[in-house]
């Protein structure tokens, strides 16, 4: 009988110890039942970092980003609220007052004075006449036979004007007779419609033989 009791010990001790080692065994198993709270717990192999993850974990790197598009956001409507304030802010420039002495000067500057003479070989008129700057012998010319009514006349060339009379006096080819003018006492070689003149010029039109 005392054998059997012994017997019986035995095989329920290898029992417990083979059933403690069966259990060890399950658990190192992927899949592990509990029956305390009969729940299957499942282990699985997390894949290596990758190469573009390695700097920061997916939720820094989200984080960051994160803030990049915030700061970006927040610049973005700070100029659009600050340029209508600045714009409206602005203060319209005064604007400059020009001087009435000044304008009367540019107006005098504009005016030129220049004497023209006349000289028929029979007599001799002289003229003072008020032109605008850069004005031609020619206009002069114009300009003096309107306001004193003398006659004048001309003739167009591709060349130029050629002056055929002035005061009733005209240009006579037999006895080699022109006008001719001269330009402060020097025979002018310019046409009288390029000539331009300045302040102070004295022009003579001279009724004369030609060489």
């Amino acid at each position: 009988m005392k054998k059997e009791i012994v017997g019986f010990i035995i095989s329920l001790i290898v029992f417990v110890i083979s059933g403690a080692t069966l259990i060890q065994f399950d658990t190192k198993s992927p899949y592990y039942t509990s029956e305390e709270n009969n729940t299957t717990l499942q282990v699985t192999e997390q894949p290596p970092p990758s190469a573009d993850n390695t700097s920061l974990p997916k939720e820094e790197i989200s984080h960051t980003e994160t803030q990049v598009l915030s700061q970006k956001n927040d610049q973005i409507e700070t100029q659009e609220l600050e340029t209508p304030e600045d714009e409206e802010n602005e203060e319209p420039k005064p604007e400059k007052s020009e001087d009435p002495k000044t304008k009367e000067k540019e107006k005098d500057k504009e005016k030129i004075n220049v004497i023209l003479e006349i000289d028929t070989s029979e007599y001799t008129k002289t003229y003072t006449i008020e032109l605008n700057e850069k004005q031609t012998v020619y206009e002069l010319l114009k300009k003096a036979s309107a306001e004193y009514s003398f006659s004048l006349r001309t003739t167009d060339y591709s060349f130029g004007v050629f002056i055929e009379e002035i005061a009733d006096v005209s240009n006579n080819p037999r006895e080699g007779r022109y006008w001719l003018y001269y330009l402060n006492g020097t025979l002018s070689s310019r046409g009288a419609a390029t000539q331009k003149l300045e302040d102070g010029d004295e022009i003579a039109w001279r009724y004369e033989k030609t060489n």
